[in-house]
């Protein structure tokens, strides 16, 4: 059973990885070197388990070069950094991204990827039961409950 987790967890973060290879090679990020280092560092330092090391100071020396008197309250360029990494991820979802198995977000307030399945935004199909409407149905305005702010509509079956 142990070994059934152990690859699990194998193909998923393999998942991870590869998908993290299609972004870094993706438009938004081919000519900057320094957010797919960014975000390849936080998305390696997740799956080894490291996500409380991922911390301003330790972003600034390990990933943007700062030396080790690197002061985070002082110098901005991880927070930044964030900012943009945020939007190039944004944009990438957008355009190449769209159709991808899995999503890596950055949320706002922390250096920690959230790593999850992608949505389906496919609009769901009409429900079976509901029948077509058919010459005679009109749209009525329902004025139970209804106020300025919130309107609702009903088909019914009128004389024609």
């Amino acid at each position: 059973m142990a070994e059934r987790k152990t690859e699990r967890a194998n193909a998923e973060t393999t998942e991870v990885r590869a998908c993290l290879e299609k972004i870094l090679i993706s438009h938004p990020f081919a000519q900057s070197e320094r957010q797919q280092r960014f975000l390849k560092y936080l998305v390696n330092e997740t799956l080894a388990g490291h996500a409380e090391k991922l911390k301003g100071y330790t972003i600034g020396v390990e990933v943007f070069d700062r030396d080790s008197d690197f002061d985070p309250t002082v110098d901005a360029i991880v927070r930044v950094e964030a900012v943009r990494l945020r939007a190039k991820l944004r944009e990438y979802y957008d355009n190449e991204g769209r159709s991808d198995s899995l999503r890596i977000e950055l949320p706002k307030g922390g250096y920690m990827p959230v790593i999850q399945p992608r949505v389906s935004q496919e609009i769901p199909p009409p429900l079976r039961d509901t029948p077509p409407l058919q010459r005679g149905v009109r749209g009525i305005y329902d004025t139970r409950r209804s106020s300025r702010t919130s309107r609702r509509w009903r088909c019914c079956r009128l004389p024609i």
